[in-house]
């Protein structure tokens, strides 16, 4: 468990999400610069965004379990569908 006064974020690119092609940014670890220190971001949120040419739009902060979940459960419909030939 990390203090909020040590917690440090460097996103990264954790999943493109197939049912709105956002990608699922990971918020749990810190900048290369700060490796081997007991600092470190945050492991209970994501951040969800669409990055345009315009810059980031639609962006969200969720839990990553949840994300996690639902994605797990779209790619098991996904595949059932596919193994049934029905579409959504």
């Amino acid at each position: 468990m990390i203090p909020w006064s040590d917690k440090v974020i460097s996103p990264a690119a954790l999943f493109v999400r197939r049912g709105d092609g956002r990608i699922v940014l990971g918020l749990d670890k810190p900048g290369p610069e700060l490796k081997g220190t007991t600092r470190g971001g945050d492991w209970e949120r994501v951040v969800l965004v669409n990055f345009r040419k315009e810059g980031p739009r639609d962006v969200e902060v969720r839990g990553r379990e949840e994300v996690v979940k639902e994605e797990r459960e779209g790619g098991e419909e996904e595949e059932k569908n596919v193994k049934t030939g029905s579409r959504l």
